[in-house]
């Protein structure tokens, strides 16, 4: 996105849309320190949670532009490359809605 090298490791865009258990004890690991101190891909991997403890959300709720299945009538939509904001995105899927958003 904007120009940055990217990456592909294992639930990168899964954090794009989350849903915590925040009385969760696993999540007690997620601390200021943590978080201040490991790389953000290990963050998007929620590095500090076993794999039986990380669910799914139904692809409707995580939909990402340009990568996502076209079929798929989202409920949320996420430009996991460029709003429509930014050059070469203008008229990428859902941006007519992205800017009845941004001006309302």
């Amino acid at each position: 996105m904007d120009g940055q090298a990217q990456l592909r490791y294992a639930r990168k865009n899964w954090s794009s849309v989350m849903l915590f258990n925040c009385d969760h004890p696993a999540n007690k690991a997620l601390t200021l320190e943590l978080v201040n101190s490991v790389p953000g891909r290990d963050l998007h991997r929620f590095c500090w949670l076993e794999d039986d403890l990380i669910g799914e959300l139904s692809p409707e709720w995580n939909w990402l532009v340009g990568h996502s299945d076209p079929g798929i009538d989202p409920s949320i939509v996420h430009f996991t490359d460029g709003t429509p904001a930014m050059p070469g995105y203008e008229h990428c899927a859902y941006a007519d809605e992205w800017r009845s958003e941004l001006i309302r």
